[in-house]
Protein backbone atom coordinates (compact mmCIF):
# COMPACT_ATOMS: atom_id res chain seq x y z
CA UNK A 1 0.00 0.00 0.00
CA UNK A 2 1.27 3.27 -0.92
CA UNK A 3 0.00 6.38 0.85
CA UNK A 4 -0.07 10.25 0.34
CA UNK A 5 0.73 12.19 3.47
CA UNK A 6 -1.18 15.49 3.31
CA UNK A 7 0.28 17.49 5.58
CA UNK A 8 -1.44 20.32 7.39
CA UNK A 9 1.35 22.46 8.82
CA UNK A 10 0.56 25.80 10.66
CA UNK A 11 3.33 28.42 11.31
CA UNK A 12 4.85 28.60 14.72
CA UNK A 13 1.29 30.90 16.06
CA UNK A 14 -0.94 28.25 14.89
CA UNK A 15 -3.47 30.74 12.91
CA UNK A 16 -1.99 29.74 8.98
CA UNK A 17 -1.44 27.13 7.66
CA UNK A 18 0.50 26.54 4.49
CA UNK A 19 -0.73 26.11 1.10
CA UNK A 20 1.34 25.10 -1.73
CA UNK A 21 0.18 26.64 -5.54
CA UNK A 22 -0.92 24.14 -7.50
CA UNK A 23 -2.29 24.85 -11.38
CA UNK A 24 -5.31 27.46 -10.99
CA UNK A 25 -6.03 26.58 -7.10
CA UNK A 26 -3.81 25.67 -3.54
CA UNK A 27 -3.26 22.45 -1.87
CA UNK A 28 -1.68 20.75 0.94
CA UNK A 29 1.83 19.96 0.83
CA UNK A 30 2.17 15.74 0.30
CA UNK A 31 4.56 13.21 0.42
CA UNK A 32 4.32 9.64 -0.18
CA UNK A 33 5.19 6.57 1.72
CA UNK A 34 4.46 3.02 2.18
CA UNK A 35 2.73 3.77 5.80
CA UNK A 36 0.75 6.26 7.14
CA UNK A 37 2.52 5.74 10.71
CA UNK A 38 5.74 6.84 9.08
CA UNK A 39 7.23 10.04 10.11
CA UNK A 40 10.85 10.07 9.60
CA UNK A 41 10.37 10.40 5.63
CA UNK A 42 7.71 13.17 5.76
CA UNK A 43 9.99 14.92 8.14
CA UNK A 44 13.07 14.86 6.01
CA UNK A 45 10.81 15.87 2.96
CA UNK A 46 9.66 18.99 4.26
CA UNK A 47 13.11 19.79 5.73
CA UNK A 48 14.32 19.45 1.77
CA UNK A 49 11.50 20.84 0.05
CA UNK A 50 9.67 23.39 2.36
CA UNK A 51 12.99 24.14 4.62
CA UNK A 52 11.03 23.53 7.70
CA UNK A 53 11.46 21.67 10.62
CA UNK A 54 7.91 19.85 11.38
CA UNK A 55 6.89 16.89 13.78
CA UNK A 56 3.73 14.84 13.25
CA UNK A 57 0.70 14.77 16.05
CA UNK A 58 -1.40 12.69 14.77
CA UNK A 59 -3.60 11.26 11.74
CA UNK A 60 -6.96 12.47 11.79
CA UNK A 61 -8.15 10.81 8.59
CA UNK A 62 -6.94 7.68 6.21
CA UNK A 63 -9.08 7.14 2.92
CA UNK A 64 -8.34 3.96 1.44
CA UNK A 65 -8.83 3.41 -2.15
CA UNK A 66 -10.84 0.33 -2.48
CA UNK A 67 -9.08 -0.75 -6.35
CA UNK A 68 -6.65 -2.79 -7.18
CA UNK A 69 -4.37 0.04 -7.17
CA UNK A 70 -3.48 -0.33 -3.21
CA UNK A 71 -2.96 3.25 -2.54
CA UNK A 72 -4.54 5.49 0.42
CA UNK A 73 -4.69 9.15 1.15
CA UNK A 74 -3.35 10.49 4.79
CA UNK A 75 -4.34 13.46 6.53
CA UNK A 76 -1.85 14.14 9.04
CA UNK A 77 -1.35 17.44 11.50
CA UNK A 78 2.02 18.78 11.95
CA UNK A 79 3.96 21.20 14.52
CA UNK A 80 5.88 23.42 12.71
CA UNK A 81 9.36 23.91 15.35
CA UNK A 82 11.05 26.18 12.43
CA UNK A 83 11.31 30.18 12.57
CA UNK A 84 12.15 30.90 9.29
CA UNK A 85 9.70 31.52 6.17
CA UNK A 86 9.06 27.90 4.08
CA UNK A 87 10.91 28.11 0.80
CA UNK A 88 7.73 27.19 -1.00
CA UNK A 89 3.72 27.86 -0.88
CA UNK A 90 2.42 30.63 1.60
CA UNK A 91 0.76 30.68 5.14
CA UNK A 92 -2.98 31.35 4.70
CA UNK A 93 -5.48 31.91 7.42
CA UNK A 94 -9.01 30.09 7.47
CA UNK A 95 -10.34 32.86 5.46
CA UNK A 96 -8.50 31.01 2.35
CA UNK A 97 -9.72 27.32 2.96
CA UNK A 98 -12.14 27.46 -0.18
CA UNK A 99 -8.96 28.03 -2.21
CA UNK A 100 -8.07 24.35 -1.80
CA UNK A 101 -8.94 22.59 -4.74
CA UNK A 102 -9.44 19.09 -3.07
CA UNK A 103 -12.72 18.78 -0.60
CA UNK A 104 -10.45 16.58 1.69
CA UNK A 105 -7.91 19.09 2.24
CA UNK A 106 -10.74 21.86 2.97
CA UNK A 107 -12.21 19.25 5.48
CA UNK A 108 -9.12 18.78 7.57
CA UNK A 109 -7.82 22.42 7.23
CA UNK A 110 -11.59 23.05 8.42
CA UNK A 111 -10.76 20.66 11.20
CA UNK A 112 -7.88 22.09 12.56
CA UNK A 113 -8.85 25.62 12.70
CA UNK A 114 -11.77 24.23 14.41
CA UNK A 115 -9.16 22.72 16.69
CA UNK A 116 -7.22 25.54 17.03
CA UNK A 117 -10.40 27.81 18.34
CA UNK A 118 -12.36 25.64 20.28
CA UNK A 119 -9.42 23.37 22.04
CA UNK A 120 -7.86 19.55 20.73
CA UNK A 121 -9.88 16.85 21.92
CA UNK A 122 -9.02 16.03 25.58
CA UNK A 123 -7.65 12.37 25.44
CA UNK A 124 -5.51 12.21 22.77
CA UNK A 125 -2.69 10.50 23.91
CA UNK A 126 0.43 13.24 25.19
CA UNK A 127 2.23 13.10 21.64
CA UNK A 128 -0.87 14.23 19.67
CA UNK A 129 -0.41 18.05 21.78
CA UNK A 130 1.92 20.81 20.30
CA UNK A 131 5.03 20.88 22.75
CA UNK A 132 5.53 17.19 23.88
CA UNK A 133 8.17 16.49 21.31
CA UNK A 134 10.16 19.19 22.92
CA UNK A 135 10.06 17.60 26.38
CA UNK A 136 10.96 14.28 25.29
CA UNK A 137 14.11 15.53 23.24
CA UNK A 138 14.88 17.10 26.64
CA UNK A 139 14.71 14.13 28.70
CA UNK A 140 16.10 12.22 25.59
CA UNK A 141 18.87 14.80 25.76
CA UNK A 142 19.61 14.77 29.22
CA UNK A 143 19.71 11.08 29.58
CA UNK A 144 21.95 10.48 26.48
CA UNK A 145 24.00 13.99 26.39
CA UNK A 146 25.81 12.47 23.27
CA UNK A 147 22.85 12.47 21.07
CA UNK A 148 23.42 14.25 17.76
CA UNK A 149 20.06 13.97 16.22
CA UNK A 150 16.06 12.89 17.46
CA UNK A 151 13.96 12.67 14.55
CA UNK A 152 11.05 11.01 14.74
CA UNK A 153 10.68 7.56 13.18
CA UNK A 154 6.84 6.20 13.57
CA UNK A 155 3.36 7.61 15.12
CA UNK A 156 0.16 6.68 15.52
CA UNK A 157 -2.57 6.27 19.10
CA UNK A 158 -0.57 3.44 21.01
CA UNK A 159 2.97 4.75 20.56
CA UNK A 160 5.26 7.46 19.48
CA UNK A 161 9.14 5.98 18.65
CA UNK A 162 11.73 8.59 17.88
CA UNK A 163 15.33 7.79 16.52
CA UNK A 164 18.31 9.21 17.90
CA UNK A 165 22.18 9.57 15.79
CA UNK A 166 25.11 9.63 18.08
CA UNK A 167 28.82 9.37 17.25
CA UNK A 168 28.57 5.89 18.95
CA UNK A 169 25.74 4.12 17.25
CA UNK A 170 21.40 4.62 17.27
CA UNK A 171 19.09 4.50 19.72
CA UNK A 172 15.24 4.66 20.32
CA UNK A 173 12.64 6.03 22.16
CA UNK A 174 9.27 4.75 22.76
CA UNK A 175 6.36 6.32 24.49
CA UNK A 176 4.03 4.10 25.33
CA UNK A 177 0.34 4.93 25.40
CA UNK A 178 -2.10 5.70 28.42
CA UNK A 179 -3.39 2.00 29.37
CA UNK A 180 -0.03 0.65 28.40
CA UNK A 181 2.17 3.38 30.56
CA UNK A 182 3.48 -0.02 32.49
CA UNK A 183 5.49 -1.49 29.69
CA UNK A 184 8.70 0.95 30.12
CA UNK A 185 8.63 -0.83 33.39
CA UNK A 186 7.76 -4.11 33.04
CA UNK A 187 10.34 -4.31 30.07
CA UNK A 188 12.71 -3.47 32.16
CA UNK A 189 12.32 -6.22 34.65
CA UNK A 190 11.97 -8.50 32.13
CA UNK A 191 15.13 -7.64 30.51
CA UNK A 192 16.51 -8.15 34.12
CA UNK A 193 15.33 -11.66 34.49
CA UNK A 194 15.65 -13.07 31.05
CA UNK A 195 18.37 -10.68 29.07
CA UNK A 196 19.17 -13.13 26.20
CA UNK A 197 15.74 -12.90 24.79
CA UNK A 198 14.61 -9.14 25.66
CA UNK A 199 16.30 -6.23 24.88
CA UNK A 200 17.39 -4.42 28.08
CA UNK A 201 16.39 -0.14 27.80
CA UNK A 202 18.72 1.80 28.93
CA UNK A 203 16.86 4.12 30.62
CA UNK A 204 12.91 4.61 31.17
CA UNK A 205 11.18 6.81 32.90
CA UNK A 206 8.23 4.95 34.58
CA UNK A 207 5.53 7.42 35.24
CA UNK A 208 5.16 9.22 31.82
CA UNK A 209 5.68 5.34 30.32
CA UNK A 210 9.10 6.24 28.12
CA UNK A 211 12.16 3.90 27.68
CA UNK A 212 15.14 4.35 25.75
CA UNK A 213 17.02 1.50 23.87
CA UNK A 214 19.79 0.51 21.71
CA UNK A 215 19.49 -0.16 18.60
CA UNK A 216 19.41 -4.11 18.23
CA UNK A 217 19.48 -4.40 14.54
CA UNK A 218 16.98 -4.33 11.81
CA UNK A 219 16.67 -8.14 11.04
CA UNK A 220 13.04 -8.49 11.63
CA UNK A 221 12.10 -12.47 11.38
CA UNK A 222 9.11 -11.41 9.20
CA UNK A 223 11.78 -10.33 6.20
CA UNK A 224 13.51 -13.27 6.74
CA UNK A 225 13.13 -17.05 5.00
CA UNK A 226 10.81 -19.88 7.23
CA UNK A 227 13.38 -21.08 9.16
CA UNK A 228 14.05 -18.37 11.26
CA UNK A 229 10.53 -17.82 12.02
CA UNK A 230 10.67 -22.01 12.66
CA UNK A 231 13.19 -20.78 15.21
CA UNK A 232 10.94 -17.83 16.90
CA UNK A 233 8.56 -20.78 18.37
CA UNK A 234 11.65 -22.74 19.32
CA UNK A 235 12.76 -19.41 20.90
CA UNK A 236 9.02 -18.42 22.57
CA UNK A 237 9.15 -22.11 23.91
CA UNK A 238 12.74 -21.88 26.05
CA UNK A 239 11.33 -18.28 27.34
CA UNK A 240 7.82 -19.66 28.79
CA UNK A 241 9.16 -22.60 30.26
CA UNK A 242 11.94 -20.53 31.69
CA UNK A 243 9.84 -18.23 33.32
CA UNK A 244 7.17 -20.90 35.21
CA UNK A 245 9.42 -20.05 38.33
CA UNK A 246 8.41 -16.34 38.25
CA UNK A 247 4.79 -16.05 37.59
CA UNK A 248 4.32 -14.96 40.87
CA UNK A 249 7.04 -12.37 40.34
CA UNK A 250 5.88 -11.11 36.89
CA UNK A 251 2.19 -10.47 38.36
CA UNK A 252 4.00 -7.86 40.98
CA UNK A 253 5.83 -6.47 38.68
CA UNK A 254 3.33 -4.94 36.70
CA UNK A 255 2.43 -8.40 33.97
CA UNK A 256 -1.58 -8.28 33.91
CA UNK A 257 -3.00 -11.25 34.96
CA UNK A 258 -4.75 -13.06 31.69
CA UNK A 259 -4.81 -16.87 33.19
CA UNK A 260 -7.64 -18.65 32.28
CA UNK A 261 -9.71 -17.50 35.56
CA UNK A 262 -9.44 -14.32 35.09
CA UNK A 263 -9.91 -14.29 31.44
CA UNK A 264 -13.37 -15.59 32.13
CA UNK A 265 -14.28 -13.18 34.00
CA UNK A 266 -13.20 -10.43 31.72
CA UNK A 267 -15.60 -11.88 29.10
CA UNK A 268 -17.94 -12.51 31.42
CA UNK A 269 -17.94 -8.95 31.80
CA UNK A 270 -17.96 -7.67 28.37
CA UNK A 271 -21.26 -10.44 28.27
CA UNK A 272 -23.12 -8.54 30.86
CA UNK A 273 -21.71 -4.69 29.78
CA UNK A 274 -21.75 -4.68 26.54
CA UNK A 275 -19.62 -2.58 24.18
CA UNK A 276 -20.50 0.16 21.23
CA UNK A 277 -17.78 -1.53 19.51
CA UNK A 278 -19.66 -5.07 18.86
CA UNK A 279 -23.55 -5.31 17.42
CA UNK A 280 -26.27 -6.36 19.59
CA UNK A 281 -26.68 -9.63 17.53
CA UNK A 282 -23.02 -10.81 18.39
CA UNK A 283 -23.15 -10.01 22.05
CA UNK A 284 -26.56 -12.12 22.50
CA UNK A 285 -23.92 -15.07 20.49
CA UNK A 286 -21.49 -14.50 22.91
CA UNK A 287 -24.12 -14.86 26.14
CA UNK A 288 -24.89 -17.88 24.71
CA UNK A 289 -21.83 -19.45 24.42
CA UNK A 290 -20.98 -18.30 27.82
CA UNK A 291 -21.24 -21.67 29.56
CA UNK A 292 -19.54 -23.46 27.27
CA UNK A 293 -16.17 -20.27 27.27
CA UNK A 294 -16.10 -21.09 31.28
CA UNK A 295 -16.27 -24.72 30.51
CA UNK A 296 -13.15 -24.34 28.18
CA UNK A 297 -11.45 -22.22 30.42
CA UNK A 298 -11.99 -24.61 33.52
CA UNK A 299 -10.49 -27.84 31.37
CA UNK A 300 -7.31 -25.30 30.08
CA UNK A 301 -6.95 -24.20 33.83
CA UNK A 302 -6.64 -27.85 35.33
CA UNK A 303 -4.53 -29.33 32.22
CA UNK A 304 -0.74 -29.99 33.16
CA UNK A 305 0.29 -26.89 30.88
CA UNK A 306 1.47 -24.46 33.52
CA UNK A 307 0.43 -20.84 33.20
CA UNK A 308 3.55 -18.27 31.52
CA UNK A 309 4.89 -15.34 30.35
CA UNK A 310 2.74 -14.54 27.56
CA UNK A 311 3.81 -11.50 24.89
CA UNK A 312 0.32 -11.12 24.15
CA UNK A 313 0.85 -9.62 20.89
CA UNK A 314 3.78 -12.10 19.17
CA UNK A 315 4.20 -12.14 15.52
CA UNK A 316 7.24 -11.89 13.49
CA UNK A 317 7.46 -8.09 13.60
CA UNK A 318 8.22 -7.97 16.85
CA UNK A 319 11.20 -10.38 16.94
CA UNK A 320 14.65 -10.04 15.65
CA UNK A 321 18.07 -11.27 14.93
CA UNK A 322 20.51 -9.61 16.76
CA UNK A 323 24.04 -11.20 16.91
CA UNK A 324 22.42 -15.12 16.03
CA UNK A 325 20.29 -14.49 18.99
CA UNK A 326 16.36 -14.06 18.73
CA UNK A 327 15.21 -11.37 20.78
CA UNK A 328 11.72 -10.47 21.18
CA UNK A 329 10.59 -6.79 21.96
CA UNK A 330 7.35 -4.63 21.92
CA UNK A 331 5.84 -5.97 25.73
CA UNK A 332 2.95 -3.51 25.62
CA UNK A 333 0.29 -6.59 26.22
CA UNK A 334 2.98 -8.62 28.80
CA UNK A 335 0.86 -10.61 30.67
CA UNK A 336 1.04 -14.27 33.05
CA UNK A 337 -1.41 -16.32 30.80
CA UNK A 338 -1.97 -19.84 29.26
CA UNK A 339 1.71 -19.88 26.79
CA UNK A 340 -0.27 -21.62 23.97
CA UNK A 341 -1.91 -18.13 23.14
CA UNK A 342 1.34 -16.71 21.98
CA UNK A 343 2.05 -19.87 19.75
CA UNK A 344 -1.44 -19.71 18.42
CA UNK A 345 -1.28 -15.97 17.93
CA UNK A 346 2.40 -16.01 16.40
CA UNK A 347 0.89 -18.88 13.71
CA UNK A 348 -2.35 -16.85 12.90
CA UNK A 349 0.30 -13.40 11.91
CA UNK A 350 1.88 -16.39 9.98
CA UNK A 351 -1.32 -17.56 7.95
CA UNK A 352 -2.03 -13.77 7.48
CA UNK A 353 1.20 -13.55 6.04
CA UNK A 354 0.82 -16.09 3.60
CA UNK A 355 2.29 -19.25 5.15
CA UNK A 356 1.24 -21.74 3.99
CA UNK A 357 -1.06 -24.32 6.13
CA UNK A 358 1.50 -27.44 6.29
CA UNK A 359 4.53 -25.26 7.22
CA UNK A 360 2.05 -23.53 10.10
CA UNK A 361 0.57 -27.49 11.17
CA UNK A 362 4.63 -28.67 11.20
CA UNK A 363 5.56 -25.45 13.10
CA UNK A 364 2.87 -26.14 15.76
CA UNK A 365 3.51 -29.88 15.87
CA UNK A 366 7.25 -28.51 16.74
CA UNK A 367 6.54 -26.19 19.27
CA UNK A 368 4.08 -28.96 20.48
CA UNK A 369 6.68 -31.29 21.36
CA UNK A 370 8.68 -29.31 23.33
CA UNK A 371 6.23 -30.14 26.34
CA UNK A 372 5.97 -33.54 25.95
CA UNK A 373 7.58 -33.93 29.08
CA UNK A 374 4.64 -33.01 31.07
CA UNK A 375 2.26 -34.52 29.09
CA UNK A 376 1.58 -36.67 26.04
CA UNK A 377 1.39 -35.54 22.60
CA UNK A 378 -2.27 -36.21 22.34
CA UNK A 379 -3.16 -34.58 25.14
CA UNK A 380 -0.77 -31.21 24.47
CA UNK A 381 -2.77 -31.08 20.61
CA UNK A 382 -6.00 -31.14 22.32
CA UNK A 383 -5.42 -28.48 24.85
CA UNK A 384 -3.96 -26.87 21.98
CA UNK A 385 -7.66 -26.80 20.42
CA UNK A 386 -9.22 -25.72 23.37
CA UNK A 387 -6.88 -22.80 23.61
CA UNK A 388 -8.02 -21.29 20.45
CA UNK A 389 -11.06 -19.54 21.40
CA UNK A 390 -9.02 -18.61 24.72
CA UNK A 391 -7.05 -16.80 22.31
CA UNK A 392 -8.86 -15.08 20.04
CA UNK A 393 -10.93 -14.15 23.27
CA UNK A 394 -7.71 -12.40 25.10
CA UNK A 395 -7.34 -10.65 21.95
CA UNK A 396 -11.08 -9.19 21.98
CA UNK A 397 -10.63 -8.01 25.47
CA UNK A 398 -7.10 -6.54 24.75
CA UNK A 399 -9.05 -4.17 22.06
CA UNK A 400 -11.63 -3.40 23.91
CA UNK A 401 -9.32 -2.40 27.03
CA UNK A 402 -7.35 -0.26 24.20
CA UNK A 403 -10.48 0.92 22.61
CA UNK A 404 -11.65 2.64 25.80
CA UNK A 405 -8.54 4.22 26.32
CA UNK A 406 -9.06 6.00 23.39
CA UNK A 407 -9.69 9.13 22.66
CA UNK A 408 -13.30 8.84 20.32
CA UNK A 409 -11.36 10.49 17.22
CA UNK A 410 -8.51 8.33 17.44
CA UNK A 411 -10.52 4.87 17.77
CA UNK A 412 -10.95 4.83 13.82
CA UNK A 413 -7.81 2.89 13.97
CA UNK A 414 -8.50 0.03 14.94
CA UNK A 415 -11.65 -0.68 12.65
CA UNK A 416 -13.43 -4.05 13.03
CA UNK A 417 -10.45 -5.63 15.21
CA UNK A 418 -12.85 -6.37 18.36
CA UNK A 419 -15.52 -7.35 16.25
CA UNK A 420 -13.32 -9.56 13.89
CA UNK A 421 -11.82 -11.46 17.03
CA UNK A 422 -15.21 -12.28 18.40
CA UNK A 423 -16.26 -13.28 15.34
CA UNK A 424 -13.00 -15.73 14.84
CA UNK A 425 -13.24 -16.98 18.62
CA UNK A 426 -17.39 -17.94 17.93
CA UNK A 427 -16.81 -19.57 15.24
CA UNK A 428 -14.61 -21.82 16.27
CA UNK A 429 -16.19 -25.58 16.89
CA UNK A 430 -15.46 -25.56 20.84
CA UNK A 431 -18.01 -22.86 20.58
Amino acid sequence: MTYSQHLVIPDRSGTRVLFLEEGSGWSLPSTTDSDWMSAAPAQAWVRERLGLDVVILRCVLVDEDDTSEESGDAYIFTEDLSDQAPLVGSWRDEGAIAALTDERDRAAVSQWFTEDREGRPTALQPWGYPGWFATAVDWIEATLPQAQRVDQYATWSVSSLLRIETAAGRYYFKAAPTAFRHEAAVTEVLAQRFPDVIPRPIAIDGERGWMLTADFGDQLVATMEPSYWEGSLDALAGLQRRSVASVEFLLESGCQDRRPGRLETQVEELASEGSEWLPDAMLQRLRAGLSRFRELCEEVASAPIPNTLVHGDLHADNIVISDGDYLIFDWTDACVAHPFIDAATFLRYAERASIDQATCEHWRDRYLRGWEDLASYDVISRLFELVEPLTAMHQVITYRWLLDSLDPSERWQFGSAMEDWLTRALAGPEL
